[in-house]
């Protein structure tokens, strides 16, 4: 993991007494997430409460990144880097339903990174937020892998047309 929690990356701190903050890693069994990311967690009477998430910070979503078509971008590693989280987030039986330019940050070595995973739902469960025109099949009502493809084909579309 990327650090002890409270440690650099803005972890958070115990409290109350007798108190402990521990690192969250992911189970040993499930496959490692795309991303590292550090939780705090505080166990209070035999019971973990996660205070805390330490994430890296990502300046530029691929929306604003299109807005320099003259600065290369490896949309080939972008696009794979979208399929891998969406690869990982299907493993887990949940889809995103809202991939979209504005829901994929990007870092300046090109890694994509999904956001915004407020339309996330378990596969077959009916949608309460839809996805932005053009990026979901206006057919699909329920969460669905179709969803994610669709938008990534249209943010792939988008980014080779500007790139």
């Amino acid at each position: 993991m990327g650090g002890e929690a409270g440690g650099g990356r803005g972890g958070a701190g115990g409290g109350g007494g007798g108190a402990s903050v521990v690192a969250v890693a992911p189970s040993a069994a499930a496959a490692a997430p795309p991303s590292e990311v550090t939780a705090a967690k505080v166990r209070r009477d035999g019971v973990d409460y996660i205070v805390g998430l330490a994430l890296d910070k990502l300046g530029q979503s691929l929306e604003s990144r299109c807005q320099e078509p003259d600065v290369p971008l490896n949309v080939g590693r972008v696009v794979e880097g979208v399929r891998q989280a969406l690869h990982y987030l299907h493993g887990l039986r949940y889809c995103h339903n809202d991939i979209s330019l504005q829901n994929s940050m990007v870092t300046e070595e090109d890694r994509a990174v999904l956001i915004d995973f407020d339309a996330c739902r378990p596969g077959g469960v009916p949608l309460t937020k839809g996805a932005l025109l053009g990026y979901k099949d206006p057919e699909q009502t329920k969460s669905s892998k179709e969803n994610d493809w669709h938008g990534l084909n249209a943010v792939e579309k988008m980014l080779r047309e500007v790139f």
